[in-house]
């Protein structure tokens, strides 16, 4: 494992609660901040949501509780000189996502690092010709979107030595599967489409569609690091074989009233499988939430695979409940 990842995996305790309440400031106050300090309009690193950030408690079939934070953002990297020479329907991204989980029934309580995922990518936003550059925000209209990323889990096991050492000296044998490394560089294609009214006033719908090629030597990570046949498991096998296709549909129900107890709901299906024997290693998951006094709260459970980058290639059923920011 290379010496940033280990950084990384060794700051992440620390910074992890800092780091969250600085995203929900800035994802929720970002723009606002950036028009007053920036008056001529120059440009300026504006961060947004990217995926959803949660805060939440996730259960699994492991018989084992956590708490499950995602933070995720994103910033146009030279938005106007972008839109003055390419097309104000152009922008290039940065985006970080970065997933966590805190075990307090184990002794000191570790926050252990799950996913760490940089990206930069090219997004086309599709607009009517009949509304050209004066159509209304982008998200009623769909994008097109092109990435090159890298996605971890910024841990350090990646031999049968260092496996077995772990295994003696953690509290349990078990938990040294939390430390073995995972890393994989991919490219990415992604559709997202424009919103449709939905069943009443206020209600809308929405489908993506995404494509990731997970590469066999790509710039940052190189060769992958997945399953390892010292693992010793049954279900061992690549990446490719449950994941790289996503489709998902979101159904957003807005009363337009924020003063109301309940003033939003949502339902959201994804289905993911691999691109290598397609269809045979399926997940689905299904979320609910509900905006109760403007708190985004969500349900969800999922069976399958991916229930994080360790044992990506097991199945498993998941459920938890989260604070959403993001998606509504």
């Amino acid at each position: 494992m290379n010496r940033t990842r280990l950084v990384v995996t060794t700051v992440a305790p620390a910074l992890v609660f800092a780091f969250l309440t600085l995203v929900l400031l800035l994802s929720s106050g970002s723009h606002a901040w950036a028009e007053e300090s920036n008056p001529k309009g120059e440009d300026v690193v504006k961060l947004t949501s990217y995926e959803p950030n949660l805060l939440g408690w996730t259960y699994d079939q492991s018989g084992h509780g956590y708490m499950d934070f995602l933070l995720s953002v994103k910033f146009a990297v030279l938005p106007r000189w972008i839109e003055k020479h390419a097309s104000k329907n152009s922008r290039v991204y940065f985006s970080f996502s970065g997933r966590f989980g805190q075990y307090f029934d184990r002794q000191s309580s570790p926050v252990i690092g799950k996913r760490f995922n940089p990206e930069l990518f090219y997004r086309n936003v599709l607009r009517p010709k009949a509304e050209g550059n004066n159509a209304r925000a982008d998200d009623e209209y769909g994008a097109v979107d092109v990435g090159y990323g890298h996605e971890s889990n910024g841990q350090r096991i990646d031999s049968l030595a260092s496996y077995q050492q772990a295994q003696a000296t953690l509290e349990r044998p078990e938990y040294a599967d939390d430390y073995i490394s995972r890393g994989w560089d991919y490219v990415r294609l992604a559709v997202r489409s424009r919103y449709y009214p939905g069943l009443g006033t206020g209600d809308r719908m929405r489908a993506y569609f995404s494509f990731r090629r997970f590469l066999a030597g790509g710039v940052f990570q190189g060769a992958p690091e997945e399953y390892n046949s010292w693992e010793n498991s049954p279900e061992g096998k690549p990446r490719e074989q449950v994941d790289g296709l996503r489709v998902l549909l979101k159904y957003v129900r807005d009363s337009g009233d924020s003063e109301r107890f309940l003033s939003a709901s949502k339902l959201t299906l994804g289905y993911t499988t691999g691109y290598r024997e397609i269809f045979r290693y399926n997940t689905v998951r299904l979320e609910a939430g509900v905006k109760i006094l403007q708190l985004p709260v969500i349900i969800w459970t999922s069976r399958g695979y991916n229930s994080d980058l360790i044992r990506y290639y097991k199945y498993t059923t998941a459920s938890g409940i989260a604070i959403e920011i993001g998606s509504f």
